[in-house]
């Protein structure tokens, strides 16, 4: 595969071209091992070669389309006519672009799209998730009493108290794994707070995503 991949990166940037360190591995960890992956890496270190190549060798090997969740989508215009160059078919879907959702979702369908890029807005959508990504949405997890803001909070263990007992569940708890999604986060705590309810429920693993932060009450004053 490593030969593969390095053709694939020479026909991106040149016939000199190799990997940084790192990025190897990266695709490896993905493609060939199907592990869970961290990378935290600088500005140009190369992160989007990542994400398609690794695309590429997953669509080599018939797998379905990869999904890039990024707030900054208009920066990416280069990489992806780059990644054009190994035949990787790229989609946006964001808020710049609404006059193009219905034809990147029937390009779906037909299988066209190897790699969709969404801001991550996007997940804060039912219809989004249902008809395009195809994840159903499960409303079981209700906010059963009223709180106090988290950033009113001093410290973690005010913070944990403040929502212990704040979420319930109601109806029939689906087996697998989910995507719990919060449209703000405060102190990170509320989204471990239900996910482990959940989880307790036989929901899981529980994936959780925050679509932004709080401003910083620091920064309020």
């Amino acid at each position: 595969m490593y030969s593969q991949a390095l053709t694939y990166l020479q026909q991106m940037l040149g016939p000199d071209a190799s990997f940084r360190d790192g990025q190897w591995e990266a695709i490896e960890s993905v493609v060939d091992k199907t592990q869970r992956l961290l990378v935290v890496q600088r500005t140009g270190w190369g992160k989007s070669l990542v994400y398609f190549l690794a695309t590429r060798l997953l669509r080599d090997r018939d797998k379905g389309p990869s999904l890039l969740i990024s707030p900054l989508l208009a920066l990416m215009r280069n990489q992806i006519l780059m990644a054009q160059k190994i035949g990787v078919r790229a989609a946006t879907i964001n808020s710049a672009n609404t006059s193009e959702w219905q034809e990147v979702e029937a390009r779906l369908a037909r299988d066209e799209v190897d790699i969709l890029l969404i801001s991550p807005e996007r997940l804060n959508s039912e219809r989004f998730l249902e008809k395009v990504l195809q994840i159903p949405f499960v409303p079981i997890l209700a906010k059963s009493k009223e709180t106090r803001p988290q950033k009113e909070m001093a410290n973690s263990a005010q913070q944990v108290a403040n929502i212990i007992s704040a979420f319930s569940i109601s109806g029939t708890t689906p087996a697998g794994p989910g995507l719990l999604v919060d449209d703000i986060f405060d102190s990170r705590w509320t989204l471990t707070v239900a996910g482990f309810l959940l989880a307790q429920h036989g929901f899981g693993p529980v994936y959780p995503f925050a679509l932004a932060k709080a401003a910083d009450r620091r920064t309020l004053d």
